[in-house]
C-alpha cells in the first residue's frame, strides 16, 4: 500500500487536515475550528499557539477513527502556515507569550536602523519611508522595545511554522519558504540577513535567536517521541519542510513557471507567479521564496481583499441576513444584478495600509443617484481585479514576456460569475482547478517529492494537479473593461501614494 502524506493547513480561523494520494486525489479531509483570537487592545490580534497543537492532535485522532487504513500508512507530514505570525519561545519550544497574528497592527515608536547614514542613503534611494514604516510595524522590534524582559528570556523567535516544527521534531528547525514577514530574512539569497542586507539593520535580532533553515521539500527528521505519542502516529513518520500558505497554494494549482499567474481570492487577495529569477514587483518590496527551492514568488497583495465582502454584509445588511447568509453565498447573488463596468462606479481597494504605502486609503468614485448597494458590491470585486491585473502587467514588464493564463483559487473562485469576470477583465483564460484545497495539495506535493515518489516538483505538478474548468474571455464584456481599465490605472498610482512623502 502507498505511503501517504498528511497535509496540515494552519489559518486564522481553522486548522485543516487532508490526505491526497500520489495522483492528487483527495481521500480524506477534516476541518477543526480555532477559537476566536484575543484583542487585548483595538490594534491587537493574539492567540495562544498551543491551540494549534491541540487541533493537530484532534485531527490525527479523527483520521485514525474515520480512515484507519490510511492513518496506518502515513509516511510523512507537511505543514502550510499563514505568514507573519510570530512569538518567542524558551529552549523547550514553549511560548513565552501569545502568538501575534498577521492582522495585528501594533507599532513601536522607535525608528530603525539607528545609523543615520543608512537612513539617509535609503531616503536618497526613495526607500526611507518604507524602511521607517517596516521597522515600526515589525513584531520583533516591538518585543525588543516594549517586552524587553521576555525578549531577553527567549531562546528563539519563531513564526508559527517554527513553533510547530519544534514540537513535531523535538528540536529547532524551519524552512526558508516560511519566512515572509518583517524579520531579518534576505529573500534574494534565501537565508537569514547578514551585513549585506538592509534588513539586518532594520530588524536587529541576535543571531542566537534565529532558527536554522532548510529548503522546502527537505526531510527535516522524524516525529519526536512526544509528538508521535500525542498524535498516535509512528516515530518513523517523516516531517517534511513545507512552505507558507500562499507558496503552497501557488504550487498546488500547478504553477511551476512564469507563463502563469495565480490569483488567490481570499481575505488577502494576491497575485503570484513562479520565477527562477529574483525581481521585485514593487521596488524595495522583496519577492518571497517559493515552495520550489531557489525559485521566488513575485507577489502583490490587496491587503483586505475579500474581507471587504464580510465588511459589506456587516454594514449593508440586517443582522438576520448576516446570520443566514455566508459571504460566499453573496458572490453571484449581487453580481448578477449589475452590469460589467458597474455603470461608472469604481473602487480603489486600498483599505488596509501597507509598509510601502502607509497612508494609502480606499476610494470610491463615480457615485450617481441610480447606484445602490449591489453596485457597491460589484465595485469591490471589480476594484480587486483591476488592481491584480495591474500587478500582472507589472510582472510582464519585469520579466519581458507575457503571462499566458491565470489560475484562480480561494473562496472567491467558487463563484462562476467571478471566474468569468476575471477572464473578461484580464483578457486571458482563467482556469479554476479541480480542487479548491490547493494549499494542502501543494504541501502534499512537497511531501511526495521528498519521499521520492516524484523526481521533481514539475513532475509532481503534472501528475497531481488537474484543471476543473477554463473560462474564456467574452469579447463584448472584455471590450467594456478594456475601455475603463486605462483610466482606472492612470489614477491608481496617485491613490496608493496618497499623502506619502518620498524618501
Amino acid at each position: 500500500m502507498e505511503e501517504y502524506i498528511l497535509s496540515l493547513d494552519y489559518g486564522t480561523q481553522s486548522v485543516r487536515g487532508m490526505v491526497f494520494d500520489p495522483q492528487g486525489r483527495q481521500i480524506w479531509k477534516k476541518k477543526a475550528a480555532m477559537p476566536a483570537y484575543d484583542k487585548p487592545a483595538p490594534d491587537r490580534a493574539e492567540i495562544d499557539p498551543v491551540y494549534y497543537k491541540k487541533l493537530t492532535v484532534w485531527l490525527c485522532h479523527a483520521l485514525q477513527k474515520e480512515n484507519p487504513d490510511v492513518f496506518e500508512h502515513i509516511g510523512g507530514l507537511c505543514i502550510a502556515c499563514m505568514r507573519d505570525c510570530l512569538t518567542i519561545v524558551d529552549k523547550e519550544g514553549e511560548a513565552l507569550r501569545p502568538l501575534i497574528l498577521w492582522l495585528d497592527q501594533r507599532r513601536t515608536s522607535v525608528v530603525r536602523p539607528d545609523n543615520k547614514l543608512l537612513l539617509l542613503g535609503a531616503s536618497l534611494l526613495g526607500a526611507g519611508t518604507l524602511l521607517r514604516e517596516a521597522s515600526q510595524v515589525g513584531y520583533t522590534n516591538y518585543l525588543m522595545d516594549y517586552e524587553k524582559d521576555l525578549w531577553e528570556k527567549a531562546d528563539k523567535f519563531v513564526f508559527l511554522s517554527g513553533y510547530l516544527h519544534r514540537w513535531l521534531l523535538g528540536f529547532f528547525l524551519d524552512c526558508t519558504a516560511n519566512q515572509p514577514g518583517h524579520v531579518p530574512f534576505d529573500s534574494a539569497r534565501q537565508q537569514w540577513s547578514d551585513w549585506r542586507d538592509i534588513k539586518y539593520y532594520v530588524f536587529p535580532v541576535e543571531k542566537e535567536k534565529l532558527v536554522p533553515l532548510v529548503p522546502p521539500g527537505t526531510i527535516m527528521g522524524t516525529l519526536s517521541a512526544k509528538a508521535a505519542e500525542e498524535m498516535g502516529l509512528s516515530t518513523r513518520v517523516k516531517v517534511i519542510a513545507g512552505a507558507s500558505d500562499k507558496a503552497c497554494e501557488t504550487l498546488g494549482v500547478g504553477c511551476v513557471d512564469d507563463t502563469e499567474a495565480v490569483l488567490s481570492f481570499g481575505s488577502q487577495a494576491t497575485v503570484q507567479t513562479m520565477s527562477r529569477r529574483y525581481y521585485e514587483l514593487q521596488t524595495f518590496v522583496p519577492s518571497f521564496p517559493a515552495a520550489i527551492p531557489q525559485y521566488w514568488n513575485p507577489e502583490l497583495q490587496v491587503y483586505r481583499g475579500y474581507w471587504m465582502v464580510q465588511w459589506f454584509l456587516k454594514e449593508m445588511e440586517t443582522e438576520q441576513v448576516q446570520k443566514d447568509r455566508k459571504p460566499e453565498d453573496t458572490f453571484d447573488l449581487y453580481l448578477r444584478k449589475t452590469p460589467p463596468g458597474n455603470e461608472g462606479l469604481v473602487l480603489y481597494p486600498y483599505w488596509g495600509a501597507s509598509a510601502k504605502y502607509p497612508l494609502s486609503s480606499g476610494t470610491l468614485m463615480g457615485f450617481r443617484d441610480y447606484h445602490g448597494k449591489e453596485h457597491l458590491y460589484r465595485a469591490i470585486i471589480e476594484g480587486i481585479n483591476y488592481t491584480l491585473r495591474w500587478a500582472v502587467e507589472r510582472m510582464e514588464q519585469k520579466k519581458k514576456s507575457r503571462i499566458e493564463r491565470v489560475k484562480v483559487t480561494g473562496g472567491g473562485a467558487e463563484s462562476e460569475t467571478i471566474c468569468q469576470m476575471t477572464a473578461d477583465m484580464f483578457g486571458r483564460d482563467a482556469i479554476r482547478m479541480e480542487t479548491t484545497d490547493t494549499t494542502s495539495l501543494g504541501a502534499a506535493m512537497l511531501g511526495y517529492v521528498a519521499l521520492g515518489r516524484y523526481g521533481s516538483f514539475q513532475e509532481a505538478a503534472g501528475c497531481m494537479t488537474r484543471p476543473g474548468k477554463v473560462y474564456h474571455p467574452q469579447k463584448e464584456t472584455q471590450a467594456v473593461y478594456d475601455q475603463i481599465y486605462p483610466e482606472y490605472i492612470k489614477d491608481l498610482e496617485r491613490r496608493i501614494h496618497f499623502n506619502v512623502k518620498r524618501g
